[in-house]
């Protein structure tokens, strides 16, 4: 369980958006410098997973993080399905809080015990592997779940193009 890896960087944008190929540009290199690294979920997996956590443990979504129906979120990841990730299952009273990061993806970038936050090697990554190419996802607020598009790094300019054409 949580034994992969989701590295992101996403903004939101009021629509319509103004030089998108500027601003997807400025965001993959916020995205070089400034990505975080998280298990993942899909937001389909989520009744599953919570019944598989150990006993005294929450997953819950932080909803105040979705985007908005007046914005498209665009997010710059990669993602690994496998890794290994340091997971101490023994620990009682374990929160994880998942963040909507855009389309189905959920990441796991809070875990919380009794007395406050855990340390970051909670989840510590020691290896990924595979194919990880990094790609442009464009999610809708006004429909995050079939309003996604994803692009690979290489496409920015047909990404570009279908965000101008959102209105």
């Amino acid at each position: 369980m949580f034994q992969n890896d989701f590295n992101f960087y996403y903004q939101d944008f009021t629509l319509p958006v103004e030089n998108p190929l500027e601003k997807l540009t400025q965001l993959k290199e916020d995205y070089d410098g400034n990505s975080t690294a998280c298990p993942f979920l899909l937001r389909g997996e989520l009744k599953f997973v919570r019944n598989e956590i150990p006993k005294g443990w929450s997953l819950e979504i932080d909803e105040s993080l979705n985007v908005s129906p007046t914005d498209v979120r665009v997010t710059v990841y990669n993602k690994y399905e496998e890794a290994d990730r340091y997971l101490d299952m023994d620990l009682e009273n374990v929160r994880l809080i998942a963040e909507p990061v855009g389309g189905e993806y959920l990441c796991i970038s809070q875990v919380c015990g009794q007395d406050g936050e855990w340390p970051e090697s909670f989840f510590e990554l020691d290896s990924a592997s595979g194919s990880s190419p990094i790609m442009i996802m464009v999610t809708s607020g006004r429909d995050p779940k079939d309003g996604t598009r994803e692009f690979a790094i290489d496409d920015m300019e047909e990404a570009a193009s279908y965000l101008l054409s959102l209105i």
